[in-house]
């Protein structure tokens, strides 16, 4: 009987169990160092991120933007830009990290926010840069199509001058 009823509250707690739902992914980062400012904090994480794998550094964007989604602490807003902000992720995206920025670094003066503030200025400046470049790659497709247009003409006309300067020889 004792076995019985043993058996019936594990199956009963196993079943409860079922009914949770799993908890976001927790961010793999150890934390702030001991004297550190947020500042330094905010860098240091950057140099961690930089050095995760590519899948775990998946799983910390995605702890990130979870917690980031929930609220906007000052400090998970700046972890979420510079993750949006490394290069060569698939999560890469400079628009998102400076609409996560937006408008909060202005609120005050404080290091963090004056580092939100030159982190915006940052990505803006690389988003220009990267419009200017896609620009002059268009504007070079283009001008590759037009010389390739003209020594296709230039090839066709010499073509003609060959064919003319055959039948001139030909008695």
């Amino acid at each position: 009987m004792k076995k019985l009823l043993l058996l019936a509250s594990i199956v009963a707690l196993l079943a409860g169990c079922s009914l949770l739902k799993p908890a976001p992914p927790a961010s793999s980062w150890s934390g702030p160092a001991l004297g550190a400012n947020a500042v330094e904090e905010a860098l240091r994480y950057y140099a961690y991120a930089k050095k995760l794998p590519p899948a775990d550094l998946n799983r910390e964007h995605e702890a990130i933007r979870q917690t980031f989604n929930r609220g906007h602490g000052d400090f998970t807003r700046i972890q979420y830009a510079l993750l949006l902000s490394l290069p060569g992720t698939r999560f890469h995206d400079d628009g998102r990290a400076l609409k996560a920025l937006e408008g909060w670094q202005k609120d005050d003066e404080a290091g963090l926010r004056r580092f939100g503030a030159f982190l915006a200025a940052q990505l803006a400046e690389q988003r220009r840069l990267d419009e200017s470049a896609d620009t002059l790659r268009a504007r070079l497709k283009e001008e590759q199509r037009r010389a390739d247009e003209a020594e296709a003409k230039l090839n066709a006309l010499k073509s003609i001058e060959r064919s003319l300067l055959r039948q001139r020889r030909a008695p």
